[in-house]
C-alpha cells in the first residue's frame, strides 16, 4: 500500500468520525426546563431556611427507612 492510499484512508476515517460525532451531538435532546413548581422559592430568613432543610432531610430519611 502506498503512502498516498494510507493518507487518504486516514483523512476519510477522520472525516467520517467527525460527521458521526456531529450527528450524535446534534440529535441529543436538551435538558428539560424545570416547571415553576420545581424551582426553589426564595427564603426570607435563616430560621425558615433551616426548618425547610430539616424537613427535607427528615422526609428523605423516612423514605429510605432510617
Amino acid at each position: 500500500m502506498s503512502s498516498d492510499t494510507i493518507t487518504a484512508r486516514r483523512w476519510t476515517a477522520s472525516a467520517i468520525s467527525v460527521l458521526v460525532v456531529g450527528a450524535l451531538v446534534g440529535c441529543a435532546s436538551p435538558a428539560p426546563t424545570p416547571t415553576p413548581s420545581e424551582t426553589a422559592t426564595p427564603v426570607l430568613d435563616a430560621e425558615t431556611a433551616q426548618r425547610q432543610m430539616v424537613d427535607a432531610v427528615d422526609a428523605v430519611t423516612t423514605r429510605l427507612g432510617g
